[in-house]
């Protein structure tokens, strides 16, 4: 989808056009002129990646070494997804004059400028199409980050034609499928929504954008395909690795390989356990999509993955960026101290869940909800949730309620089965290894 959106955005270069740029750029004598002429490269045409390797050697043999820094994060963008080999295939065996200036030769001159390039594009080089899931902290001024700003936007859009399309449910946090989160632009909080469009001329602007990304697209159905076994999986990161852990490379390609993968919510524990602890928040946000038994395996209360690897304030960072819906244990919204739920009804994922907690009140017989407030009662005291919430919640004010179940037989968990199914998208719920737990947990 990003190929066919670079080719439409972009004006295709056929080798016969790129020779006749070649030559008029050959031409140009003055660094100001060559600037312009590879920005409007950059902004406009798409290249392939042997065209821009050309360019490096025209620049490199032209001995701009400044230009060279500026031009090559500038034309990267302009080649349709460039990856990592590609990138390293045009940087490698530059062809460089050997002779000496200023006491330093040439090519240690450029391998220090082929390093400081490398850094500038590894946020470009690191970014995972497949799965872009996780933070981004963007600075919309460096071309690299503003392209992988451009990439989220187009991805976004694509990922939720494609789960409207499939009538998967929808649990993001804004609706529409939007796998864009928590936005932030300068400072303040927008919604991203499938018209809204970078800042700037298209090319660069200025400013810096942040967001989570959670894909809608998960992989459903505890029948799915898991990745390899928990060993492959121990092999491959070690050998990445070696003998002495480099833990930043063994995530960056664990990252980069992640959407080939589906794996268990036991092999996913089993990854987090060969990374140090600061590792595991990540891993868990990055692989979420790829777990194919989510539900009680990975939320439950007793053993669920979340609950059992990271304390409270994680759970809250875990909460925040892959949202509500996605974290909540549904099936024993009773238990303390779970069952006691803030819900700012502005927000489109927590209206969502005080619907499902209205609707869970009305099936389940007794007082369900004996603590409640919301903060646009006309009277503070006393306040019951209305008749009328049943049918529609209104998505104003701040909702605060403790649910509770007076006897253990009016918990229906068949109801509440079907609300994660349909609602939440569960796969899992019948997953073994928590069963006996989830048992203890709800006669407790």
């Amino acid at each position: 989808v990003l190929s066919t959106w670079h080719t439409l955005r972009r004006i295709p270069i056929n080798c016969r056009k790129f020779v006749v740029l070649m030559e008029t750029f050959t031409q140009l004598d003055l660094e100001e002129n060559m600037r312009h002429f590879l920005e409007a490269v950059g902004r406009d045409l798409q290249l392939r990646p042997p065209m821009l390797r050309v360019l490096v050697i025209i620049l490199v043999q032209k001995s701009h070494t400044d230009l060279f820094t500026w031009a090559l994060p500038r034309l990267i963008p302009a080649v349709a997804c460039l990856d990592r080999s590609a990138l390293n295939m045009t940087l490698k065996g530059l062809v460089v004059p050997k002779r000496k200036g200023n006491g330093v030769s040439r090519s240690k001159q450029y391998q220090t400028v082929v390093s400081e390039v490398a850094r500038q594009v590894e946020c470009l080089n690191s970014f995972n199409a497949g799965n872009p899931n996780g933070h981004h902290s963007l600075d919309l001024e460096l071309l690299p980050e503003y392209t992988i700003a451009e990439r989220l936007l187009v991805l976004n859009v694509w990922e939720s034609k494609l789960a409207a399309d499939r009538d998967i449910p929808d649990v993001s946090q804004h609706g529409s499928w939007s796998s864009i989160r928590n936005a932030v632009l300068d400072g303040t909080r927008f919604t991203v929504t499938p018209s809204w469009m970078l800042p700037g001329d298209g090319y660069a602007s200025e400013g810096r954008l942040e967001l989570d990304y959670c894909s809608v697209l998960r992989v459903y159905g505890i029948t799915a395909t898991p990745g390899p076994d928990t060993s492959v999986t121990k092999l491959m990161l070690r050998k990445l690795a070696g003998n002495e852990c480099d833990f930043g490379v063994a995530y960056k390609a664990l990252t980069a390989v992640s959407h080939l993968f589906r794996f268990t919510t036991a092999q996913v524990l089993q990854v987090m356990g060969l990374f140090p602890r600061e590792y595991h928040l990540e891993i868990t946000v990055n692989l979420f999509p790829r777990i194919v038994d989510h539900g009680p395996a990975t939320v439950g209360v007793g053993k669920g993955l979340f609950k059992m690897m990271f304390n409270p304030s994680e759970l809250q960072e875990l909460e925040h960026r892959l949202g509500v819906l996605n974290t909540i244990d549904f099936l024993a919204v009773h238990v303390p101290p779970y069952n006691e739920l803030v819900m700012d009804l502005t927000c489109r994922e927590s209206a969502v869940l005080a619907e499902m907690i209205v609707e869970l009140a009305v099936a389940e017989p007794g007082e369900n909800m004996p603590e409640c407030s919301w903060t646009e009662a006309v009277r503070d005291v006393g306040w019951t949730v209305p008749v009328t919430w049943s049918t529609t919640v209104p998505r104003s004010g701040v909702f605060k309620v403790r649910y509770v179940c007076e006897l253990e037989k009016y918990c229906l968990l068949s109801h509440r089965e079907e609300q994660v199914m349909s609602i939440l998208g569960w796969s899992g719920i019948t997953y073994p290894w928590y069963c006996d737990d989830y048992a203890r947990v709800i006669a407790e």
